[in-house]
């Protein structure tokens, strides 16, 4: 491909033409691949993480419908996997995650998050309307774990995406949600 677009260049510079490069491909969005397969919808997610939150595990399955268990093939509690692809259905609704190959598991059993940004910053606790509320942190299984108290200042480390929403990354696998506070991005 880039042999025959030098060729065509060259081309045209010797026959007198003009060659006009501009940037206008770099502003067209790019729609990420959705593939059909026994009825369900494999969409790619970018630099997504499965967390197991199944004190059980994970069974990993070997067809995307999520049928057929693969034998003696749980992973564990708390351990973490890159997964390719978000499984839904026609309807959009999120059923589980691809994990590369003919390995699915189940959205019940683990929670996806994908790294947003990194960054330094202050978040304040501020729930609109509700000016004396606090919120709740959450650890990386998601569990509420405290609550922060109304108007308090939180060191923040960057942002993830983690089912649908945003949420801020107070270390120590700690995280808080973007929409019950004011953040405030730091120099580095």
């Amino acid at each position: 491909m880039k042999k025959t677009i030098v060729t065509l260049l060259a081309a045209s510079l010797l026959a007198g033409g003009a060659v006009v490069i501009t940037n206008d491909l770099a502003s067209t969005p790019v729609q990420a691949a959705t593939v059909t397969k026994d009825g369900f919808k494999m969409a790619p997610v970018l630099d997504a993480q499965v967390v197991v939150n199944n004190t059980k595990g994970a069974q990993v399955y070997s067809d995307i419908a999520m049928t057929k268990p693969i034998q003696g093939k749980v992973l564990a509690f708390a351990s973490r996997w890159v997964a390719t692809d978000a499984v839904t259905t026609d309807t959009g609704y999120r059923r589980g995650f691809r994990l590369g190959g003919d390995q699915y598991v189940k959205l019940a059993d683990a929670n996806y998050y994908t790294v947003k940004e990194r960054f330094n910053g202050v978040y304040t606790v501020s729930v609109l309307n509700h000016p004396t509320w606090g919120t709740a942190v959450y650890n990386r299984q998601f569990k509420p774990i405290r609550i922060l108290p109304a108007q308090s200042k939180w060191r923040v480390y960057g942002s993830y995406f983690i089912h649908d929403k945003t949420y801020f990354d107070l270390g120590g696998q700690q995280y808080i949600s973007k929409e019950y506070g004011a953040m405030e991005v730091l120099d580095n």
